[in-house]
């Protein structure tokens, strides 16, 4: 997979894919999402991450993501097989110290 030895490049010919999502559903909530894929004719790879940002008050966020991926170049998984999925939920506290 990488270089070979003795070389300093690789080169490899495939075609990628990528399209991107945004949407303001309210002053407060929004919504990101990114569709990415790869082949090298050997192999496909493809991503689908989803975002969404709340802003619950000036000082409090929290934030949700999915991420969907498409590996046939991982190890194949019993139930999964080449599909794997990833979700985190994040909580933001932020404030701003003036000096006036």
């Amino acid at each position: 997979m990488g270089v070979d030895e003795g070389k300093h490049t690789k080169q490899k010919f495939g075609s990628s894919l990528e399209a991107r999502f945004q949407w303001k559903i309210t002053p407060q909530i929004s919504w990101n999402s990114r569709l990415y894929a790869f082949t090298d004719y050997d192999k496909m790879q493809g991503d689908w991450e989803h975002t969404f940002n709340f802003s619950i008050n000036k000082y409090l966020s929290t934030q949700f993501y999915m991420h969907l991926r498409y590996d046939n170049g991982a190890s194949k998984h019993e139930s999964w097989k080449y599909w794997q999925f990833k979700e985190i939920l994040s909580f933001g506290l932020s404030y701003r110290f003036s000096m006036q």
